[in-house]
C-alpha cells in the first residue's frame, strides 16, 4: 500500500482523516467523555494487536520501523485529542464552584487549545506516513532517526514547552500583582 500510492495524496488523506478523528474525539467529550475513553481503549488495543501480530511472525522490528516512524507523533496526538474531549466532559460533570455552563465554556476553550496545538503534529505525522514510511526497507536508518527525533519532539512539545509557558505566565501574573 505505502509503496504504490501517490505520497502527496496519501499525506493529505491521512492528515484529513486524523484531524477528523481528533475532532470527533474532542466533540464526543460532550457525552461526558465516555466515547473518548472507548475510542482511546480501542486505539490502544488495536496498536497492541498489531504489535503482537507482527512480533508473533518475527517482524517486531519491522513493526516499529513501519508504525512508529509516523505513529510516535500520530498516536500521541490521538491520545491528547481524547484528553481534550475528557477535559470537556470533566468540565460538565465536575464544574467545581462555578456554574456548569461557565465550566463547560472553560473546558471547551482548554480542549480547543489542545486540538489547535495538535494540527501541525497531525500534518507532520501524515507527512512521515505518506512520504517516509514507504522507505523502511530501503533506508531503515532514516526511519530510525525520525522515530528518535519524534520522541524528543513529543517530550519537548508536550512536556517541556508547556512547563516553560506556564512558568512564564506565572511570572507575568506575579509581576502584575506587584
Amino acid at each position: 500500500m505505502y509503496e504504490q500510492g501517490n505520497p502527496l495524496f496519501m499525506w493529505l488523506g491521512i492528515m484529513i482523516n486524523n484531524i477528523a478523528v481528533s475532532l470527533r474525539m474532542f466533540a464526543s467529550g460532550l457525552a461526558l467523555g465516555i466515547p473518548c475513553m472507548i475510542d482511546l481503549a480501542k486505539t490502544g488495543v488495536m496498536v497492541g494487536i498489531f504489535d503482537q501480530f507482527f512480533a508473533g511472525r518475527g517482524l517486531g522490528i519491522d513493526f516499529w520501523l513501519v508504525v512508529f516512524v509516523h505513529g510516535t507523533l500520530e498516536i500521541t496526538a490521538i491520545v491528547l485529542a481524547g484528553a481534550a474531549g475528557l477535559i470537556m466532559g470533566k468540565s460538565v460533570l465536575f464544574p467545581g464552584t462555578i456554574k456548569r455552563l461557565d465550566a463547560f465554556k472553560q473546558g471547551a476553550k482548554d480542549g480547543t487549545k489542545i486540538i489547535i496545538g495538535l494540527l501541525p503534529v497531525f500534518a507532520l505525522a501524515a507527512f512521515f506516513e505518506g512520504f517516509i514510511t514507504r522507505l523502511y526497507n530501503d533506508i531503515s536508518w532514516l526511519t530510525t532517526v525520525i522515530f528518535i527525533l519524534s520522541v524528543f519532539f513529543v517530550i519537548w512539545y508536550f512536556v517541556v514547552w508547556p512547563v516553560v509557558l506556564g512558568r512564564r505566565a506565572a511570572h507575568f501574573v506575579m509581576e502584575e500583582e506587584e
